[in-house]
Order: C-alpha cells, then sequence, then structure tokens
C-alpha cells in the first residue's frame, strides 16, 4: 500500500510551507503507523509465521490447544511450536478434506510430506495408511496420530497403520507391523 503521507502530492505551493507540512505529517502519520500495524496481522497470525501466543489464538479459532488430551510417553503434554503447527494444519485439513481418498491422499503428500503416507482403501469401510518415512517422524508426532489427532477418520470407518520399518525415537520405538488406530504399542527406546 502506499504511504499515506508523501511530500510529492503536496501542490508546490503549500509544500513550502513549513508549519503546513509539519501540521499534514502530525495527522497523516498514526494513520499511516495503524495501517502498518494492520498489515502486520496477516504475517503475525499465519500458521507458518506465527510464534507463541499468536499461534494459541490461530489454534484456539480452531477450537484446539496446544495441550494434548492425553498423556503421552514421550515427555510433557504442552507442544511446542512446531508440532503444534503440524496439528493446526491437520484440523484445517479435516475441516476442508472433500471425504474422498484423492483429497485426503492430497492432504497427507502436502500437510505431511515428512511422513510418507500411503492411503490403502479396504473398500469394506476400512482404511490402511502405510507410514513409508518413520526416520523424519518424532516421537510426540506419533503418539499424536496414534491418538487420531492428526488423520481425519470418517465415521463407521476402522483405520489401521502400517508401520513397515521399526521406529526407534529418543524415548519411544514402535515395531514394523499393523497396527489399529488408537492401539500403536510403544516400547522404551533401545539403548
Amino acid at each position: 500500500m502506499p504511504a499515506l503521507f508523501n511530500p510529492d502530492l503536496v501542490p508546490s505551493w503549500n509544500r513550502q510551507q513549513v508549519r503546513f507540512m509539519a501540521v499534514l505529517e502530525s495527522i497523516l502519520q498514526p494513520l499511516e503507523d495503524m495501517n502498518t500495524v494492520v498489515e502486520g496481522y496477516d504475517n503475525a497470525f499465519a500458521i507458518d509465521s506465527a510464534v507463541g501466543v499468536q499461534l494459541d489464538y490461530v489454534g484456539a479459532l480452531l477450537g484446539i490447544s496446544r495441550v494434548l488430551p492425553f498423556a503421552p510417553i514421550s515427555g510433557s503434554r504442552t507442544l511446542g511450536d512446531a508440532d503444534f503447527r503440524l496439528l493446526i494444519r491437520a484440523r484445517v485439513a479435516q475441516d476442508v478434506w472433500d471425504g474422498t481418498n484423492e483429497g485426503a491422499q492430497s492432504l497427507f503428500d502436502s500437510i505431511f510430506p515428512s511422513f510418507g503416507i500411503i492411503l490403502k482403501d479396504g473398500q469394506d469401510c476400512s482404511i490402511q495408511l502405510e507410514l513409508t518415512a518413520t526416520e523424519n517422524i518424532s516421537d510426540i508426532q506419533l503418539e499424536m496420530l496414534n491418538a487420531g489427532l492428526l488423520v481425519p477418520i470418517p465415521a463407521g470407518v476402522s483405520m489401521t497403520y502400517e508401520v513397515p520399518t521399526s521406529i526407534t525415537g529418543t524415548t519411544i520405538t514402535v515395531r514394523s507391523g499393523v497396527y489399529e488406530a488408537g492401539n500403536i504399542v510403544f516400547s522404551p527406546a533401545e539403548t
């Protein structure tokens, strides 16, 4: 947006009047400052750039909190900004998902590229998610996935996760296998 106070837009006969220019600037400068603040809101509350309390407000608009509704094995119930962003993106995906397999796969690819999720529809009210990039999933993200916070599950559809290789994080290990959603077995990490 162009500056509100631009001396070049003042007629030349008034531009020479020092007091007139001072009055004009004192009137327009606060408006320009407010305009700068308002333009900054887009950046301050964007999912990718918001931090701390700003990110909490974005989550509150979506009805989610950075405090998990369960006690994770891997540590604190309170999510850091990066994991909370993932949870926010997952909630947005749940809200905009069109209910199709293609739509779900597209959302997984854009929101969870590091998970390498492949969707397999059993055509019998069952879905299997294969995690192909298990080395990029943090412990807390695994636990959020297991709790059903990251992947939209249609009503009446059972979901299983296929973990092709064992995932060993800092505090938990998930063995390779097929698990029912909500029943991934976590064990202490091998040292």
